[in-house]
């Protein structure tokens, strides 16, 4: 295995630092099963990384943006200090997938080109996809385009106390060239930002701005959420929920969380003029 002292922390609250780097020219100088060592892997020459069996260990293993994942047997994130992250477009396929400890996954979709739905990366697991206690897997969005994650698993055991988050995770609030939320039902821009909209109306504001507009299928629901209008902190509305796009072929135990919530915005004082819109929630399908 692979080992050595976290190289992250966190400090009141405040965002993790990133890991450092490893360079490996490919992948066949990496084959280590279990990491205890934090890193950001680049490879430059590799796009594909097959394994056996996998555990990330209180370790935070960041691998290069599009690579296809292939664990044949099983992939074990393990610890309260574990991430296992993979950048846009993730591709994942594995024998089983454990998340226990508090274990997270990070996983993030590319730009759907429309053709197939909304997809835009799969996760694929033909056994179990089990979340213990205190454990997330996190699906995310691509924050402009709305590309979702497709999830296929054999069964689904997601523990009281665990979780299956698409949370702020669609459409992304940022200070775009008209200001207005990312997103098809996005909130309008003005000195206080409108809410978003997608199953229902975003809220409007103090200045008679409408709030964003309905969207999508309310049968087969797997739109992300849009993101709220900015104001006049120009520090954007906020981000909309992502989507929980999930099918499982077998049994499903579900005694966690699933939520795709669109978030609020940085400025949400509407007394001093300033507030931006809040992000509208996204789908679980």
């Amino acid at each position: 295995g692979i080992s050595g002292p976290l190289l992250w922390f966190e400090y009141a609250g405040m965002p993790y630092g990133e890991p450092g780097t490893l360079y490996l020219t490919d992948f066949r100088f990496f084959p280590a099963n279990v990491v205890t060592s934090s890193f950001s892997l680049v490879s430059p020459s590799t796009t594909n990384w097959v394994a056996n069996n996998f555990t990330c260990s209180d370790a935070w293993v960041r691998l290069p943006p599009g690579c296809t994942v292939l664990v044949s047997n099983s992939l074990t994130v393990i610890g309260s200090s574990a991430i296992f992250e993979l950048p846009a477009p993730s591709s994942l396929t594995c024998g089983s997938l454990t998340l226990t400890n508090g274990g997270r996954l990070y996983l993030a979709s590319g730009p759907t080109n429309g053709t197939v739905l909304n997809s835009g990366g799969p996760l694929n697991v033909a056994g179990t996809l089990s979340i213990s206690t205190g454990s997330t897997l996190y699906a995310a969005c691509d924050p402009t385009n709305g590309g979702a994650l497709n999830m296929t698993v054999g069964a689904l055991a997601l523990r009281n106390g665990g979780a299956i988050s698409a949370d702020g995770r669609g459409f992304r609030g940022w200070v775009t060239a008209t200001r207005q939320g990312l997103g098809p039902g996005g909130g309008v821009a003005s000195d206080v930002g409108s809410g978003a909209g997608y199953g229902g109306v975003g809220s409007g504001n103090q200045r008679g701005n409408v709030g964003g507009i309905t969207y999508g299928s309310s049968n087969s629901p797997i739109d992300a959420g849009s993101a709220g209008g900015d104001g006049a902190a120009y520090t954007g509305g906020g981000h909309g929920g992502g989507v929980v796009w999930l099918t499982v072929l077998e049994r499903a135990t579900v005694d966690g969380t699933i939520s795709a919530n669109g978030w609020r915005p940085i400025e949400q004082n509407p007394i001093n003029g300033y507030a931006c819109g809040g992000g509208s929630g996204g789908s679980i399908w």
